[in-house]
């Protein structure tokens, strides 16, 4: 009996807790995408302006906003692998 009763009073912030970590991973995945989603985005892209629905300008500035992310992201990455190295050499 104190099981059903523990499970119905914390539904309300099981939920809750779900419907947050949900969003964080939206907002996450947006301003920290992976690969992946670059390339969809940058291909994406290429259709638009092959379709003639984006001008070469907007095309260009939007792909170099892409490219400025996936840099990034390479970097981040290269680094987070040195620091592993680093720490994995210490122990």
């Amino acid at each position: 009996m104190p099981f059903i009763l523990d499970d119905i009073f914390l539904l309300p912030a099981r939920l809750s807790w779900d419907i947050v970590k949900g969003i964080r991973d939206k907002v996450d995945e947006e301003l920290y995408p992976d690969e992946k989603q670059i390339k969809k985005k940058l291909i994406e892209l290429q259709t638009l302006l092959d379709e003639g629905k984006i001008s070469e300008k907007k095309y260009e500035k939007q792909e170099e906003k892409l490219m400025a992310r996936w840099r990034f992201l390479q970097e981040y990455r290269e680094a987070e692998s040195k620091e592993r190295e680093k720490n994995g050499k210490k122990r």
